[in-house]
């Protein structure tokens, strides 16, 4: 009974409460009242398919229902942390950014399982993205994922409210559904997303560490919507001349205009960027033959130091 008010959005308001029978922590997220059914079926969606993405990196949900008011919900963990957006906020440069790699695999991890369950999340972003106290990175917010095969993909949203003008990194729905600066061309365009959307968002989250901004910049709805549309960005040597060049190639071939010309799924980002943060080379960067061979070195470095 004793809950505490944490945040509210479209169509659900989140509370933090305890489990009487357990005595944990949780949050408790509410479908508001007055909503239409089919806010209801997305309502109900989106806990049956976090439900099932049981992934160390993907918030778990506990419970569902219909509470003593005819509203449903269902209970899920309580994060306690910072997303990703805020500590990109918070940090002074490149060196202070690149810290957050590590959190950044975790979170493509997590897409990649997803994604091997046949499920597309839709909205990823730094926002979307928590951060815990203890090294926990979560995906959170699922409540535009669908799965993949669903009938309901090539059905056109209607969505619940109107864009907003004045936020393009607030997610919307309708017959465009997503965040304007990290959204792949075809959900701009309004068309059928696939596994390549999900990878467009997650190099428009590489983008965002490496230069501290969106992809497709957060001016007016109309202009960003055109970049998205496009796959326009402002090249990341021309803004951050320093940044890591594998990381440079990895972020340009998931902003690639074609989903065919990204990775297929966010499985092979995860290897590129495991493969990174673990000094091997990655499969998005041309080496030149010194480049090879300096990591050759830089990997056994041990040996090599010895046979010099």
């Amino acid at each position: 009974d004793d809950v505490s008010f944490l945040g509210e959005g479209g169509i659900g308001r989140v509370m933090a409460g305890t489990d009487a029978l357990l005595g944990r922590e949780v949050a408790i997220k509410t479908l508001l009242p007055g909503r239409s059914f089919r806010a209801k079926r997305r309502f109900l969606r989106e806990a049956r398919i976090t439900a099932q993405l049981q992934h160390p990196n993907i918030v778990p949900v506990y419970d569902t229902g219909v509470d003593v008011d005819g509203n449903s919900f269902y209970t899920m963990q309580r994060i306690r942390g910072t997303a990703l957006q805020d500590c990109l906020d918070a940090a002074d440069d490149l060196r202070e950014r690149l810290l957050l790699l590590p959190a950044f695999l975790g979170t493509c991890q997590a897409v990649a399982y997803a994604h091997s369950r046949r499920v597309i999340h839709r909205d990823v972003k730094p926002d979307n993205i928590m951060l815990g106290q203890f090294g926990e990175t979560l995906v959170v917010d699922w409540g535009l994922a669908r799965f993949l095969d669903d009938e309901v993909l090539s059905e056109p949203d209607t969505g619940e409210a109107p864009l907003d003008l004045g936020d393009t990194g607030a997610t919307v729905e309708g017959a465009i559904s997503g965040t304007p600066a990290f959204m792949a061309p075809e959900a701009a365009r309004g068309e059928a997303q696939g596994l390549p959307a999900d990878v467009y968002g997650l190099g428009g989250v590489l983008y965002a560490i490496l230069c501290g901004a969106p992809p497709h910049g957060s001016d007016t709805l109309k202009a960003v919507l055109g970049r998205a549309r496009r796959a326009e960005h402002p090249p990341l040597l021309e803004r951050v001349p320093g940044a890591p060049r594998e990381l440079v190639a990895i972020a340009e071939k998931t902003l690639s205009l074609a989903p065919e010309d990204r990775y297929p799924d966010a499985s092979g980002m995860a290897k590129d960027m495991a493969d990174y943060l673990a000094g091997l080379p990655v499969g998005a960067y041309d080496y030149t033959p010194f480049e090879r061979a300096a990591k050759f070195v830089w990997r056994h470095r041990l040996v090599s130091g010895l046979v010099l």
